[in-house]
C-alpha cells in the first residue's frame, strides 16, 4: 500500500511540474553583455497559454541551449529579461533596486516606475504578487495586501499633495492597473 501512494504522489507531482515551455528571451546580464537564449518558462496546465512568471523571479533562471542543455543562473546576475509571452504580449523585467530580484515593469515615467514582484506559495505553489513604486534606487514603497496603501502612496509622492485627493479615492481591494496608472501619470505631469 505504501509503494502505491509514493508512487500515485510521484507522478501526480511529476504531471503537475512537468508543464513548460521554452521562450526566447532577449537578456542583459550585470556585467553589460547581452544575449538572446531561451529560458524555461512553468506554464498552466488549466490555463491556455498563461505563464508563472516567477519562473524567472525565484532564486534559478534556467536557459536553455542550442543543445537543449540546461544551464541554471542566479536571478541577481540579470539586468533585464525581455520576452513576448504565450499571449502575445510584451514583457519586461528589470532589477530597479540592487538587493532585490526580477521585477515586472509594468509603468515607466518620467519621474516615476512601478513594477510587480511575483511570489510563490510554499504550500500549494499558486502564485501571488505585490507592486513596487520606485522614483530611484534609495525611494521605493512596496504595496500588498498587508499594508496601509493609501500612506505608502503618499509617502512616495509627498512633492504632490494636489494628487492626495485622487490617491484617497482608490479602492485598493480591488485595485486595478489602470486606477494606479492614471495616478503615475498625473504624477509624471
Amino acid at each position: 500500500m505504501k509503494k502505491v501512494i509514493v508512487l500515485f504522489i510521484f507522478i501526480l507531482h511529476s504531471f503537475f511540474y512537468a508543464q513548460s515551455k521554452d521562450i526566447d528571451c532577449k537578456i542583459k546580464f550585470v556585467d553589460g553583455k547581452e544575449l538572446n537564449a531561451k529560458v524555461r518558462f512553468r506554464v498552466s496546465m488549466f490555463y491556455e497559454n498563461e505563464i508563472y512568471e516567477n519562473s524567472i523571479t525565484q532564486k534559478n533562471v534556467i536557459f536553455v541551449n542550442e543543445k537543449g542543455k540546461k544551464e541554471k543562473h542566479l536571478f541577481n546576475e540579470f539586468k533585464s529579461i525581455e520576452f513576448i509571452d504565450l499571449k502575445g504580449k510584451e514583457r519586461i523585467f528589470e532589477r530597479p533596486i540592487e538587493k532585490y530580484g526580477l521585477f515586472e515593469l509594468i509603468y515607466e515615467g518620467k519621474k516615476i516606475k512601478w513594477y510587480r514582484d511575483y511570489n510563490e506559495n510554499m504550500y500549494d505553489h499558486s502564485q501571488g504578487s505585490y507592486e513596487i513604486i520606485v522614483k530611484s534606487p534609495n525611494e521605493y514603497v512596496f504595496l500588498d495586501v498587508l499594508t496601509n496603501n493609501r500612506k505608502k502612496l503618499k509617502e512616495i509622492m509627498y512633492d504632490r499633495p494636489d494628487l492626495f485627493q485622487l490617491i484617497e479615492q482608490i479602492n485598493y481591494n480591488r485595485l486595478k492597473d489602470e486606477q494606479l496608472i492614471e495616478v503615475l501619470k498625473k504624477y509624471d505631469e
